[in-house]
């Protein structure tokens, strides 16, 4: 995937899943799309307490204020990361050398489970610049 859109979605939804199954989640996925404006990461950047308030009240995500307010400072990182590096996408994209990794699906699984840690702590670094 090289949509920046796209890549902040999964970044969003894979900490909505921390603690949970990943079922759980993709049942929510369209919940989340139509709450965070279509993974908007320009918009989300900007919400505010009167939107944290509104997302809290939504029984089709996760209410967990410290996941929602997570996914606002990642909109804000994600924002910081394409000023600096031109897109999430480039920015993502250099921790594999530009190559879709092809091990056993287990594998697989547990690599981008650990990336995608190694990254929100990249992003969060980023959402506090």
């Amino acid at each position: 995937m090289h949509d920046d859109r796209g890549l902040f979605e999964f970044l969003i939804l894979e900490g909505a899943q921390a603690g949970l199954s990943w079922l759980t989640i993709l049942k929510k996925q369209e919940n989340y799309r139509k709450a965070f404006d279509g993974f908007d990461f320009e918009a989300v950047a900007c919400y505010t307490e009167k939107d944290i308030a509104r997302l809290l009240g939504n029984a089709g995500i996760v209410r967990n204020r410290l996941k929602i307010e997570s996914a606002i400072k990642n909109a804000r990182g994600t924002l910081a990361i394409i000023e600096e590096h031109g897109s999430l996408d480039a920015f993502l994209w250099r921790y594999v050398d530009g190559t879709i990794r092809s091990e056993a699906t287990r594998t697989r699984i547990a690599a981008v489970a650990d990336l995608m840690c190694d990254l929100g702590g990249i992003v969060k670094f980023y959402s506090q610049v």
